[in-house]
């Protein structure tokens, strides 16, 4: 039977020997693995001196408080080592990111399962006896024994890596690799604890190996432990994002990093010379200033990738001793130049001014179309700020408006008069956005200006134009058509009477024309809201019933296989109203059928669209006015009899739909195309 004495020595002997090893410490120069040991020689020490003391003590409360620390410490040590042996071995996977969240959600879990075990106890259980000795005997449970396979799997992790890295070294590391195998040996005694633990103490025997592989590492083989250290060079030579070849004076490619072999999976197969290098980049030599070469790959998103190369010959005193490429992967930086250099083309050649300031309203860029709409140059706008536009036109509110809208980092839209170099006086519309940076700060402000001055004038132009048109147009056929009237009560023959009819007629057509005009004109002032929705069905048959009463041997037909939701507002009833009054009064033929549907129209256009048809069987539309209103284009010589047609065909534009005029099944079809708001 193992005395708690001896063992007790034993182990706290081991925490002597790491504790001493940390404070002394190895002649490793990479940082992280010297860290790495010494957290490893740390750890390890609090393992076994908490487990010595645990076979001292006669109290049972602390000797299980003692036991717990063991293994939670005892499990930090796995992590220590896979930390040590990354870095040792010139890998950065103990840097990653992923190494430390899975590390660190690993431990806690375990962690917790180890401290809640008096709780749920299926860690492990434990006897306080004083016959032959006083100590605690452990009997672990399934928990203990699945965290046990974890501990030594990732151990395992770390010694597989030490491998690799000692088989690929030219130097002899067989005492390291008994080293290696003594830290295994512990785990002899831990299999008979768990056979028989009144006879071997229940505890981690791991200590025990960790000080053994601290003396030899430390004072036994420590030039061997620190010659197959990975050099700080090769670190750097891997971790680096520049693609490194070295190649000796005989021109043979001696070495070359990851990130080389990922650009080029030739190297060290078809590419083993400076020749087949410089053929592989399609260049003649190898230049310090460097040069652009582009490499077909499938993988890039045009099917090429491009590469910065730079040579740099190495020398010692007068003597060369080799060569080294750099390459970098500059397809994405190239990519983005491409797309800037294409966006100053687009800003370039706009017809909008557009200016951009930074937070000072210091304006530092102005664009060609700038030039031409407010007459100051490049170099008179850059340096100074929008105010020089200014006019006396906007009050101070106005300003203050804008610029607290965009330092919230909002957009602010509106129109503006503004003042040209020369002084005269522009109306434009303005839209100022903020340009941030990756924190989402504002650094930057772009101002977008569309000369409007003369739409606008245009606009007023044709407004006052219309309304005097419409005005004297209506005020004198009411004249002609009172006088029309006094006449027919004077004459006498109907040859007369005739003519008489036939003024009052066209006046009476006239006048409705300029009504219609005016109506097209308040119906298309306005724009479409988004929210904008019409229920077809329901107001077809509203705008059908007065024409089934004042026209009754007309039949009517309103057909909906479907009962769209159309993305438009009530304007459309007047087309609606339009088309089916163009039927009815136009037409010379008895039996007349006028027909109002709804169908699904299939597109490959975006959207859900239905077709609204009204059709009748009366005596057509000319066809050169259906070629007109579909193509919506007008001449002096080829033009439609009236605004009818133009009220259906801007309407419908303005909802964004087409227009189009058929003939089928012995019907004129106006086929409206409108979105709908919801599938059909």
């Amino acid at each position: 039977m193992v005395q708690n004495a001896t063992l007790a020595a034993v182990f706290g002997l081991a925490a002597l020997v790491c504790f001493s090893g940390a404070y002394y410490g190895s002649r490793l120069r990479h940082p992280d693995a010297e860290t790495g040991l010494r957290a490893l020689f740390i750890l390890t020490g609090v393992w076994a001196l908490a487990q010595a003391v645990q076979l001292l003590v006669m109290n049972e409360t602390v000797a299980r408080g003692l036991f717990t620390v063991s293994l939670v410490v005892g499990f930090a040590t796995v992590f220590a080592w896979l930390y040590f042996c990354s870095a040792y071995t010139g890998n950065t996977y103990h840097r990653t990111r992923w190494f430390w969240i899975g590390t660190t959600a690993l431990y806690s879990v375990v962690t917790t399962l180890k401290l809640t075990n008096p709780i749920h106890g299926e860690y492990f259980s434990a006897t306080w006896v004083t016959e032959p000795q006083t100590r605690l005997i452990i009997e672990q449970s399934s928990m203990y024994w699945a965290s046990f396979i974890v501990a030594y799997g990732l151990a395992a992790v770390g010694i597989y890596l030490l491998f690799i890295h000692f088989r690929q070294s030219d130097r002899s590391t067989g005492a390291l690799v008994g080293l290696l195998g003594v830290m295994a040996l512990p785990i002899i005694p831990k299999i008979a604890s768990a056979m028989s633990p009144t006879v071997v103490p229940n505890l981690s025997y791991d200590p025990i190996g960790v000080a053994i592989f601290a003396v030899g590492v430390l004072y036994v083989v420590d030039d061997a432990f620190e010659g197959l250290e990975a050099p700080t060079r090769n670190v750097l030579f891997e971790r680096t994002d520049i693609g490194v070849i070295s190649i000796d004076t005989t021109g043979e490619i001696q070495e070359f990093n990851q990130q080389a072999a990922q650009f080029f999976p030739e190297l060290g197969e078809s590419v083993r010379t400076k020749a087949e290098l410089r053929d592989l980049l399609g260049l003649d030599s190898f230049a310090d200033d460097g040069q652009t070469v582009s490499i077909a790959d499938g993988t890039a998103d045009n099917g090429t990738r491009r590469y910065d190369v730079h040579g740099h010959t190495l020398t010692v005193g007068p003597e060369e001793f080799g060569e080294s490429v750099f390459v970098e992967d500059i397809t994405d930086e190239h990519r983005r130049k491409l797309q800037l250099e294409r966006f100053e083309r687009a800003i370039e050649s706009i017809q909008q001014a557009v200016f951009i300031t930074d937070r000072e309203a210091t304006i530092t860029y102005v664009n060609p179309a700038f030039e031409e709409i407010t007459g100051y140059t490049a170099e008179e706008a850059v340096g100074n700020q929008p105010s020089l536009l200014k006019s006396e036109l906007h009050d101070e509110t106005f300003y203050t408006e804008l610029w607290e809208t965009i330092l919230a980092g909002e957009t602010w839209t509106g129109t503006i008069t503004n003042q040209r170099k020369s002084g005269m006086y522009y109306t434009a519309d303005l839209e100022v956005s903020p340009i941030t940076d990756a924190e989402g700060d504002s650094t930057h402000f772009v101002g977008i200006q569309t000369d409007i001055t003369d739409e606008i004038q245009r606009n007023q132009q044709l407004t006052v134009l219309n309304r005097l048109l419409r005005h004297n147009l209506r005020n004198g056929m009411n004249v002609i058509k009172g006088n029309a009237g006094l006449l027919d009560e004077r004459v006498v023959d109907e040859t007369s009477r005739s003519y008489v009819n036939a003024i009052r007629t066209r006046a009476e057509i006239l006048i409705e024309e300029s009504t219609k005009a005016g109506e097209i004109q308040s119906l298309l002032s306005e724009g479409v809201s988004p929210a904008a929705r019409y229920d077809f069905c329901s107001a077809a048959n509203s705008i059908i019933e007065p024409f089934e009463a004042e026209y009754p041997t007309v039949a009517f037909e309103l057909e909906c296989t479907v009962e769209p939701e159309l993305i438009a507002d009530d304007r459309l009833d007047a087309v609606l109203s339009e088309l089916i009054s163009n039927a009815v009064r136009h037409n010379d033929r008895d039996g007349l059928m006028v027909a109002v549907r709804a169908e699904p129209r299939e597109t490959d256009a975006t959207g859900s669209w239905v077709e609204v048809v009204v059709a009748d069987t009366g005596s057509g539309i000319p066809a050169h006015e259906q070629e007109i209103i579909e193509s919506g284009r007008e001449t002096q010589l080829e033009h439609t009899t009236g605004l009818g047609l133009w009220l259906v065909y801007w309407t419908v534009s303005l909802f964004g739909g087409r227009v189009r005029i058929c003939q089928e099944n012995g019907e004129t079809q106006v086929r409206l195309q409108l979105l709908a708001a919801t599938e059909p």
